[in-house]
């Protein structure tokens, strides 16, 4: 793999065509944080969307989960919620990221252009070598986990036990 820089030290350093061998290879360690979460019960697990299958293991297991994004909150409702993600009904062609989604409710601003709206319609909604699309994994990721409240927080400061936090970000 041909890094950006003469050493890839995060996705960023990756060339986007690069990113689904990344996807692939983190899901080669489903089996393995499995059995690290049943062995070591976690308190929290806080995740990116790449590890979509994070969610299903702290359910089996009871541990609240997070998603942790380094994505801005317009990209975000950008891309859509977890229904449309799974079924898409609105949008259905590239030309459909062009304009502002119809979840939007207020006036905004935030499109794609139409060179990059083509890539994202195909990123969202064709599976890559992982054999998931990016759409899935936003959908598995956003309807999968329980999020720590606040006063989950609090209850650990208070406990007598130590806090363990475990995850891929």
């Amino acid at each position: 793999m041909a890094c950006r820089k003469t050493a890839c030290q995060a996705t960023i350093d990756l060339q986007p065509d690069q990113i689904q061998y990344l996807k692939k290879a983190f899901d080669g360690l489903h089996a393995s944080f499995e059995k690290l979460v049943r062995e070591d019960l976690p308190d929290l697990i806080l995740f990116d969307f790449i590890q979509c299958w994070i969610p299903g293991i702290a359910a089996k297991f009871g541990v609240p989960s997070g998603y942790f994004s380094v994505h801005a909150a317009s990209t975000l409702a950008f891309i859509g919620p977890a229904n449309e993600l799974k079924h898409p009904r609105v949008r259905i062609k590239p030309e459909d990221f062009t304009v502002v989604p119809e979840w939007i409710p207020f006036p905004s601003l935030v499109a794609q252009r139409p060179d990059r709206a083509a890539v994202m319609f195909h990123n969202m909604n064709s599976p890559d070598v992982s054999g998931k699309s990016t759409g899935h994994r936003f959908a598995a990721t956003w309807t999968g986990h329980r999020s720590a409240s606040g006063e989950y927080c609090q209850g650990q400061n208070q406990s007598s036990r130590s806090s363990k936090l475990v995850g891929f970000i």
